[in-house]
């Protein structure tokens, strides 16, 4: 396509049958629209019907505390960097504490995505034709995973804008001072949102030593404006009296000692065969320069990030579609085009609304829990109330707590803080809490709250707290502790007992039955995943891995 961008192609089997009233290039032209406005519309449709990550309530839930003046690392534990919450703080003061708000957040989402789109061409037309340039934004922005991905509220898309953003600027004139200076500035920005930023400062190194266009002096200042951001943002934790807290949350929680090998050692042949191709399809320095930067990331992501998940990709995409897509004919393009918005309504399953379950756990723990008061939860997913337990439940603090560099006070905290809600049932929690929640919690919907289904009339209470009794279809008309039950009452912890007609009868949180909630009817052990992928990730991790951001 960049080859000769003003010869247009000579038209396929399938332009050729369509009416003659239409010539190739308007046909293109109504291509490229009818593609455009697709995007838009699945881009937009998928804020509402796209499947919920966990990383997203993680991520609102960490925003909340700062709109709280909860210190993010010292008073509440996370392990990315902090620039993206701080930044959207403002938002959901303005959102507020809701349901919806998870909703509103990825509706800011939007701009950044269109965003990048925008960067995708101006990167795109500094080295390939106008044509080819369209062509490779549109790919982009239907690329599946970009597309769905990017939909969800994570720090990852404000990440990509940054590296696009520094990326435009390197390519768009001659590497003067003030251009160094201001891509180097703006990657910084992206450090400040990713530890994972390493990785495309490595990329952007290597890729201008290949495009034989760096010198040392404009290496140290790309460096130079590069380290002003997170330095800033190590300054003020330091200042704070959080360095400590910041060191182990953003870096040391997320290091493993064990690299995978395999890939290691799969990393120098990568590179040869993008060297190979580097030489055999860029026909200038700039396309040099991006096709190596580009790939030089996923190969280096792959094969030396301890941990890689799918939002690990979102920079590669833009980029690999403005390296690959001006390689093929536009009739090619448009049946990729045209598999990708398939794939995106199939993978995505966007015919069907699939937020109701995250959003449900929201709605509950508002409903049930008051402000101030604990819950229990993996990551976050309540997002407007604390954990009980300061670590987030991912797999390398389950390795932590195993090993017995993190205690496990996980079921004290829930008896300190009184806490009376938690999540449902989900392999992440480790097995002596698994247990101990099974059996002191029923599902009512979509959390679980302090309570039991009873099966025998003397039954024991290890949660303390204001508990009802209910029947299955009816109210409770009976003895409990040998004492008539006339409504909620305090049952500390120890053995208690009912007298009661033959029936099923469960006892719940009080505030749970006043609300006319029943565990009865209700699955009471539903595997839950961290997300619909949650089983792959767990074999991807081998129990060893956290996210490096």
């Amino acid at each position: 396509m960049s080859a000769a961008p003003a010869a247009p192609d000579r038209p396929s089997i399938g332009i050729a049958i369509l009416p003659r009233l239409l010539s190739v290039a308007e046909i293109e032209r109504l291509s490229i629209a009818l593609a455009a406005a697709t995007a838009v519309l699945l881009r937009a449709g998928a804020v509402f019907r796209y499947r919920i990550d966990s990383d997203e309530p993680q991520h609102l839930h960490v925003v909340w505390g700062w709109t709280h003046g909860i210190l993010q690392y010292r008073d509440l534990f996370d392990n990315h960097m902090p620039l993206f919450h701080i930044l959207c703080a403002p938002l959901l003061r303005v959102v507020g504490e809701r349901t919806e708000a998870l909703i509103a957040m990825r509706l800011a989402m939007l701009p950044l995505f269109a965003a990048t789109i925008a960067l995708t061409y101006r990167i795109a037309l500094s080295a390939h034709s106008r044509r080819a340039a369209i062509w490779s934004a549109l790919v982009a922005s239907l690329i599946p995973g970009y597309l769905l991905w990017s939909t969800e509220f994570r720090a990852d898309d404000l990440w990509t804008l940054f590296w696009l953003l520094s990326i435009a600027i390197l390519v768009s004139g001659q590497p003067t001072t003030l251009r160094l200076f201001a891509a180097g500035l703006t990657l910084g920005f992206a450090a400040a949102v990713s530890a994972k930023t390493v990785l495309l400062l490595a990329a952007v190194i290597v890729g201008a030593i290949a495009a034989r266009e760096t010198r040392v002096k404009q290496i140290a200042i790309f460096l130079l404006a590069f380290a002003i951001p997170p330095a800033a943002v190590a300054l003020y934790f330091a200042s704070v009296g959080a360095w400590q807290p910041f060191l182990y949350g953003a870096f040391v929680h997320n290091m493993i000692r064990h690299p995978r090998m395999e890939r290691v050692i799969l990393f120098p042949f990568l590179l040869v065969i993008i060297a190979v191709v580097a030489r055999r399809v860029a026909d200038s320095h700039r396309s040099m320069f991006l096709f190596v930067t580009t790939h030089f990331y996923a190969a280096a992501m792959f094969c030396l990030w301890p941990l890689v998940e799918h939002e690990h990709w979102l920079p590669y995409f833009p980029l690999a579609a403005i390296t690959l897509v001006p390689l093929l004919r536009v009739r090619h393009v448009m049946a990729i085009v045209l598999i990708e918005i398939l794939l995106v309504i199939g993978v995505g399953e966007l015919w069907r609304d699939q937020t109701g379950d995250g959003l449900a756990v929201i709605e509950q723990a508002l409903r049930l829990t008051r402000p101030g008061e604990s819950v229990m939860d993996l990551k976050g997913e309540t997002v407007f109330r604390n954990r009980a337990f300061f670590y987030v439940l991912e797999p390398l603090t389950k390795r932590r707590i195993r090993n017995g560099e993190i205690p496990d006070t996980i079921v004290a905290d829930l008896l300190r803080t009184k806490t009376m809600l938690v999540t449902p049932d989900h392999y992440g929690f480790p097995r002596a809490t698994r247990k101990f929640l099974a059996r002191n919690f029923v599902s009512v919907g979509a959390v679980r709250v302090a309570g039991k289904i009873l099966k025998e009339p003397v039954f024991p209470v290890e949660v303390p707290g204001e508990y009802a009794l209910v029947a299955d279809g009816g109210s409770f008309a009976g003895n409990l502790d040998r004492w008539p039950y006339s409504g909620p009452r305090y049952l500390g912890a120890g053995m208690h007992t009912i007298t009661a007609p033959a029936g099923s009868y469960a006892l719940l949180w009080s505030r749970a039955a006043e609300a006319g909630l029943s565990p009865f009817g209700v699955p009471q052990r539903r595997p839950r995943k961290l997300s619909p992928r949650g089983h792959v990730r767990t074999f991807q991790k081998r129990s060893a891995c956290a996210k490096h951001r």
